[in-house]
């Protein structure tokens, strides 16, 4: 073997060592945002809804009563006005679906910066629902920092109404376009 063959071999073993470790570094970064998101979740995950309503009976919903939701995470509560006036069915759904204690238990599991906290689905995947959705009230002034609507499929109609939710928790979500059913606002 000549010693130009060598040098070449010598080479494209060097290339390929660096790039192996530019790979791997890179699964390396990966890795740790992946666990420093799970590290997140896993505290948030221990989601336990509670409603607090002026009546212990969902059938005896009144539109002018105040409700409020209060969602107990390992990070603390969240406390949420619930819009009964504006949101009638939207809210009435959301207490019912409390009432049941469906969302019991259930955790966040959609954390975007500057966006939206999601919750409310059975599996934790942001996917399925309750199984019985309604067509709740949709704004006409988009999403303010602090208001809770609920989440759908792009492909479901304005307004449409099932277990998940959404908190919005930065400039982005207050963009969001009016076809979501907003039914309160964290106090």
């Amino acid at each position: 073997m000549s010693k130009a063959t060598k040098r070449e071999r010598q080479k494209e073993n060097r290339e390929r060592a660096r790039e192996e470790r530019e790979r791997l570094l890179k699964r390396d970064r990966q890795m740790k945002t992946l666990r420093g998101f799970l590290i997140l979740l896993v505290p948030i995950a221990i989601l336990v809804f509670v409603i607090s309503a002026q009546s212990d009976d969902a059938a005896a919903f009144d539109k002018n009563k105040g409700y409020t939701a209060t969602i107990e995470t390992s990070e603390g509560n969240i406390v949420v006005a619930l819009d009964a006036k504006k949101a009638p069915i939207a809210t009435k759904h959301f207490v019912e679906l409390a009432d049941k204690k469906f969302y019991d238990g259930l955790c966040i599991d959609r954390l975007s910066q500057d966006f939206v906290i999601q919750g409310g689905s059975p599996n934790c995947d942001q996917k399925g629902g309750s199984g019985t959705s309604v067509s709740g009230e949709v704004p006409t002034d988009h999403y303010p920092v602090g208001t809770i609507a609920a989440a759908k499929k792009g492909t479901d109609p304005a307004g449409t109404c099932d277990s998940q939710f959404f908190v919005v928790t930065g400039s982005k979500g207050a963009t969001l376009p009016n076809d979501y059913a907003r039914f309160g606002t964290v106090i």
